[in-house]
């Protein structure tokens, strides 16, 4: 029996955005012959993902779109399909490409610009991207490329440092990014009342600088989102290509947004 494309596409998705792990508690559910309870077998497999994240949804809506799409559709049949695009985005994934990149005074070894680097990561992203920084302002051309990037439809989220200005909005940390961009993405905050503290009531600070492309691209730097950072500064990162890496850093910060240690803000002035 022939498989919808819109089923092809739910299947890619799923082993795209669900870790391996998770998916082999999965495949053991479509070792059937056929699907009697539609309703059931979606509970039963949103319960094989772990629980506190979003895995439960996107197996649930994968669910949903094969019983809207090919309810007829052997289950068996469905479970050779996974397991081979899961095989062929698995070796793809442990090609890892890994580039050393820099900021500041040129020595004998060519670095890849921390700029460049960046940029490259924000244009790949087709689906999602992740940026985290301490710091954020001047940074015209990381701004034009974000602008690109809504263009595209690419779901932009932001986790930024407040620290500094505990009574103020986080959208007011990004005000280098420019209204247009500021409306059109979700930005989280580390609450200062979710951050532990030691025995002398010290706390930390958000001090990550990372980007994630659909889970396939990651720069992790000392670089902040600043002009001196992506030019005059002595800074160093790495930007990895496949491998577990990217992945595994976005279910990081998506696993603490879920657990609300960060938490989504909402724009104190929708319309400036």
């Amino acid at each position: 029996m022939r498989i919808p494309p819109a089923l092809v596409e739910a299947t890619s998705q799923l082993i795209e955005s669900v870790p391996e792990q998770a998916l082999d508690r999965l495949l053991p559910l479509l070792d059937r012959e056929a699907i009697d309870d539609w309703q059931a077998f979606k509970h039963e497999a949103q319960r094989s993902m772990p629980s506190q994240t979003d895995l439960r949804a996107r197996v649930g809506g994968f669910v949903d779109t094969w019983q809207r799409e090919a309810p007829a559709l052997p289950p068996l049949q469905v479970l050779g399909a996974i397991q081979m695009a899961a095989h062929t985005i698995s070796r793809e994934r442990r090609r890892q490409v890994l580039e050393l990149v820099g900021t500041g005074p040129r020595s004998a070894l060519p670095l890849r610009q921390t700029a460049q680097a960046l940029r490259q990561v924000i244009d790949e992203a087709r689906q999602t991207l992740l940026i985290v920084s301490f710091a954020v302002y001047d940074i015209p051309e990381i701004v034009a490329a974000l602008t690109q990037a809504i263009a595209r439809g690419v779901r932009i989220t932001f986790i930024v440092e407040t620290i500094d200005r505990n009574t103020a909005n986080p959208f007011d940390r990004l005000m280098a990014l420019g209204s247009h961009v500021r409306q059109r993405i979700r930005v989280c905050e580390w609450p200062l009342a979710r951050r532990e503290r030691n025995e002398q009531g010290h706390y930390g600070v958000l001090h990550v600088k990372c980007a994630v492309a659909d889970e396939r691209a990651l720069f992790l730097s000392s670089a902040n989102l600043t002009q001196y950072a992506l030019t005059l500064n002595i800074e160093m990162g790495i930007l990895v290509h496949g491998g577990p890496l990217p992945q595994q850093v976005q279910h990081h910060f998506q696993n603490l947004i879920e657990k609300q240690i960060l938490v989504a803000a909402e724009p104190s002035h929708p319309n400036r």
